[in-house]
């Protein structure tokens, strides 16, 4: 007897599309709220890029971190020095920690660096709060079925949240940012400002007046004050994710602008290349 593909039968899938049109209707006017608000995943699992690249600034030039994160969410990834991470063979972060993010590592090894995090905010135009039902379940709902790890992290998250909330100020970036790179930046911190899967929801006039207003401060940084950008985003043909790094030390007229790595959209692995 010949091999039968399997697959849902034609009466199934009219049932399924039958019950789909239903909930749609009946659902009408709760589902077009939901869908007027932006894309909310919140994915810890990015961190890894994040932490890397802490790593490997430390090991250069050991000094305290000021996080700033354009496009917070929840302010879940705020919380970075509260989830172990293992990184290729490399352990940084809390490893008590019931959050563990360990993608798949290949590439250059990361440096043995324990950074200390002083200070982390963040922003965004609808910020989520963990502490409510309505949010938690829609930040579940950006979880595609079956990833049974991307849930576990964000549960973790969550109840980490609840121990350390995140400061997420309700806001647009550009603003935003130029207040916060206004404020005096205190001596031997590296200010870093972040975003994952960001600048594509952002119009074209406000990500240039990002870039200004970071040339503009980092025109200012010093040795002992620098000013960093680390960004995990898509190429403009969504290609590739990338994780990239502009560094402004006073070391040099320009700044530094390095890709760091290549990685899994939902960082499931990284190609990390390093600084050097």
């Amino acid at each position: 007897m010949a091999d039968r593909a399997e697959g849902p039968t034609p009466g199934a899938a009219l049932h399924y599309e039958i019950a789909v049109a239903e909930a749609l209707t009946a659902h009408e006017d709760e589902l077009l709220v939901w869908l007027s608000r932006p894309t909310q995943t919140n994915e810890v699992g990015r961190m890894a890029g994040l932490m890397a690249v802490l790593a490997e600034l430390d090991a250069q030039r050991p000094l305290q971190t000021e996080l700033l994160e354009l496009g917070a969410s929840a302010g879940l990834n705020l919380n970075l020095p509260h989830y172990a991470f293992a990184l290729g063979r490399r352990n940084l972060g809390n490893q008590k920690s019931d959050v563990r993010i360990a993608p798949f590592w290949r590439g250059k090894p990361v440096p043995d660096a324990q950074m200390s995090v002083v200070a982390a905010q963040g922003v965004d135009l609808t910020p989520l709060n963990v502490g409510l039902a309505e949010d938690r379940e829609r930040l579940y709902a950006y979880i595609w079925p079956g990833m049974a790890d991307r849930i576990d992290r964000l549960r973790g998250a969550i109840a980490i949240a609840g121990v350390y909330p995140p400061k997420v100020e309700r806001g647009r970036a550009g603003p935003w940012l130029m207040a916060q790179l206004a404020k005096p930046q205190p001596v031997n911190t590296r200010r870093i400002v972040f975003h994952s899967m960001v600048m594509q929801y952002v119009p074209l006039p406000e990500r240039e007046a990002i870039a200004r207003t970071l040339n503009a401060a980092g025109s200012l940084a010093t040795p002992d004050r620098p000013l960093a950008r680390v960004a995990l985003e898509w190429l403009e043909d969504r290609s590739e994710v990338q994780v990239r790094l502009k560094l402004w030390d006073g070391t040099s007229p320009a700044p530094r602008d390095r890709l760091v790595a290549t990685c899994h959209p939902y960082a499931e692995w990284f190609n990390w290349r390093g600084l050097a």
